[in-house]
């Protein structure tokens, strides 16, 4: 590794040379000459450049208030050839009282020996803030996206040739084999189930969610709408009602404060869909909510990258005028907890099927689902045809 070179970068103090060093570093991986032609590059979707910028704006990333964090690049004779981040997640020390660090935003050459100098530099600094474990890949946290695409089996492929759904990651396949090179061993996986929507969804679903309507009348009149986002402040309140009573933390999953939840939520504002989104009332209670996206990759990824000079209108046309979409995301599904073990999943996920296919959706994912999650996963399975897509976290002692 003598000629690896391994530098610590800040967004704040080197905007410029963050922006082109850091955040466009990976155009050099899925762009490249020799990388452009294979079918894991041509399924990139390059991110939007403001959006990784702010990022890593601690003025602005809600997050970075609970999360410390350092950048790194590697060089070899003065080019860039990786990049990485550490990270203590301030927040989940002290909810799961676990003494680990986190690495994410991992992006390197096709070379071995890089990408260890990578994990050892992420390693040391985050051993030196006291941790004796490493996680990773988290961009930041288990709230944003992490993981790397991995295959399941010969029945279950990692999907690297496929465009990954919004706000999903995406990486080359060789990225699993420099984690495990290196002593990393699987930490857990998270699943996206496919629902076929031109195959539709079966008689017996149907039946099962009108069952689920009816046993669960007794507690109260059940009434569904869309969301509507021109009365924004009392629908996120609404959501924010079923998010703080109905989500019990999973594996690795923080609880939210009220900023970071606001700062999520406004993020999201620009691609939401309000015939994607359905609330769920039992009485004049909200019970619960369902929300899908469009999945606007297919459009983002013919922009580059960038908002100007027509990104933003093509994005902007795509979203708010033309509002037909070939794919969507189920992303959040929650229910209180009151509410919960009585099936309302169900006509939930019919009634957003049903709008999806109204939209012109062929193509549906269900995610993030933990493997771990065995109730999620009983209640996904029914309703989709297969795990079109997996992603891998790994950990290592150091």
């Amino acid at each position: 590794m003598a000629d690896i070179e391994i530098r610590p970068i800040d967004r704040m103090k080197e905007p410029g040379r963050f922006e082109k060093e850091f955040v466009l570093f990976p155009w050099k991986i899925y762009r490249s000459k020799e990388n452009r032609s294979k079918g894991w590059a041509k399924a990139w979707c390059p991110p939007l450049i403001i959006d990784h910028m702010d990022r890593f704006n601690t003025t602005k990333n809600e997050k970075l208030k609970r999360i410390t964090a350092q950048a790194f690049l590697a060089y070899r004779g003065g080019e860039t050839v990786g990049r990485i981040t550490a990270q203590i997640n301030h927040a989940h020390i002290e909810y799961f009282k676990e003494d680990v660090g986190f690495f994410g935003y991992f992006e390197c050459i096709e070379d071995k020996a890089v990408a260890h100098a990578l994990f050892e530099a992420a390693a040391a600094w985050v051993r030196e803030r006291g941790v004796r474990r490493i996680r990773g890949p988290f961009s930041f946290s288990i709230a944003d996206d992490w993981g790397w695409k991995c295959d399941l089996g010969p029945d279950m492929p990692a999907g690297y040739d496929t465009m990954p759904m919004v706000y999903q990651p995406h990486n080359p396949p060789y990225y699993n084999e420099f984690a495990t090179s290196w002593g990393m061993t699987k930490l857990q996986d998270h699943l996206a189930y496919h629902l076929d929507m031109e195959k539709g969804l079966s008689e017996k679903m149907h039946r099962v969610a009108e069952l689920v309507e009816k046993k669960a009348s007794k507690f109260g009149k059940i009434t569904y709408r869309h969301v509507k986002l021109s009365d924004w402040d009392r629908e996120i309140a609404l959501v924010r009602e079923v998010i703080d009573d109905a989500w019990e933390p999973n594996w690795g999953q923080v609880p939210y404060t009220p900023a970071e939840l606001d700062h999520d939520a406004k993020d999201l504002k620009m691609v939401m869909e309000e015939r994607l989104i359905w609330l769920v009332f039992i009485g004049d209670e909200i019970a619960g909510f369902i929300m899908g996206l469009p999945d606007v990759n297919l459009v983002q990824s013919k922009i580059n990258g960038r908002l100007l000079p027509f990104g933003l209108l093509r994005l902007l046309w795509a979203v708010k005028v033309r509002r037909r979409w070939a794919r969507g995301r189920c992303t959040h599904l929650g229910i209180k907890r009151k509410f919960q073990h009585r099936g309302l999943e169900a006509p939930l996920i019919v009634k957003l099927f049903q709008a999806g296919r109204e939209i012109g959706v062929v193509d549906c994912e269900l995610s993030w689902i933990l493997e771990s999650n065995k109730p999620m996963r009983t209640l996904a399975e029914p309703f989709s045809d297969r795990i079109w897509m997996s992603y891998r976290s790994y950990e290592k002692a150091i």
